[in-house]
């Protein structure tokens, strides 16, 4: 091989360099900076005098818009946003469409290229008239809820405090804001790290790929360029009250499972806290979202997540069924 060919190897990124070998069982699909939308049949991405905008991510193996979705929607429009709806659906039934449409400034499909962010790359490089733009909500339906009303919570996640925020963060692999609800504030918008990490960007359907370069990455390159990046519950926060409370009160900790979490969090040992500390965040502080993937999956065996209805409407008045309907569509070998 020629010089000048090792040179050009060289200067591949680890992902760039087994696409070109043509190693498959990567998975990467080819890199595309066009856009992925199918069609916009309600609506436009001008977003001309809108100061607050969410672009809420869907998608469901059986191309419906379920009751919890439709929920998160409403909960979005009356904290003040315009919602863009994006789904990643195989297709948008007329019912469906026609349920979005009185709710959203724009409904949009597109192919399921690029998972969550590949999603919102695209609305994103599609807004046009961004003049007026101070706040952009990006969220998906991985999660449950709100089970009340955003206003406070978005108030408190104001450009004073920060620039990126999200609900959690995580310190698994790197430090990260967790993106399933994150919001933007004008600074970051207009910064040219904002600009030049969705100019870049490039589809691909390896998740492992795409969760390193873009979900751990955006925190990153923001955070390189000066930008403040927080999590209203962060890990930080939570990982000092359940390790306090824990040596404080013997009886917190009365299960071997709490104990390890404790122990581990106690230890710089990072765990996802939307999963490990799921009741406690609803209980203590309120948290308006429990993650579908913990009662649909429940991977890391976190004990009992059952009582999940008990717990939420202990803090809130939230139609739990809209939940129950989703679950009994997706939940095979297992109660919830």
């Amino acid at each position: 091989m020629k010089l000048r060919h090792l040179r050009a190897l060289a200067a591949m990124t680890a992902a760039e360099t087994l696409y070109a070998a043509g190693v498959a069982r990567h998975h990467l699909m080819a890199w595309h900076d066009t856009s992925h939308i199918a069609e916009m049949p309600h609506g436009t991405l001008s977003v001309k005098g809108i100061a607050k905008v969410a672009i809420l991510l869907n998608y469901d193996r059986l191309s419906m818009i379920h009751r919890y979705v439709l929920h998160q929607v409403d909960a979005l429009a009356a904290a003040g946003f315009a919602v863009i709806f994006v789904t990643n659906s195989d297709r948008l039934a007329a019912d469906d469409l026609a349920a979005l449409a009185p709710r959203c400034h724009a409904v949009v499909r597109r192919h399921n290229r690029g998972y969550d962010f590949g999603a919102w790359r695209d609305a994103i490089v599609g807004l046009t008239d961004t003049e007026q733009l101070d706040t952009l909500l990006l969220a998906n339906d991985s999660v449950y809820g709100p089970f009340g009303p955003l206003d406070e919570m978005l108030a408190e996640m104001d450009a004073a405090g920060a620039d990126l925020w999200s609900l959690t963060d995580s310190w698994q692999r790197h430090f990260h804001l967790q993106s399933y609800f994150m919001v933007v504030h004008r600074r970051a918008l207009q910064s040219n790290a904002w600009l030049g990490f969705w100019r870049q960007f490039r589809h691909s359907a390896n998740k492992e790929f795409v969760v390193r370069r873009y979900e751990i990455g955006l925190t990153q390159a923001l955070l390189r360029a000066g930008l403040r990046c927080r999590a209203r519950f962060s890990y930080d926060q939570l990982a000092r009250e359940v390790t306090t409370a824990s040596l404080r009160n013997p009886t917190f900790v009365d299960s071997i499972y709490l104990r390890r979490v404790s122990e581990a969090m106690a230890g710089a040992v990072p765990v996802n806290v939307t999963h490990f500390l799921w009741d406690y965040m609803i209980r203590r502080h309120g948290f308006p979202f429990i993650k579908r993937d913990l009662l649909m999956h429940n991977r890391q065996s976190v004990p009992q997540v059952h009582t999940w209805r008990e717990v939420v409407r202990e803090q809130f008045d939230f139609d739990v069924s809209m939940v129950d309907d989703h679950l009994k569509l997706g939940l095979r070998n297992r109660w919830r």
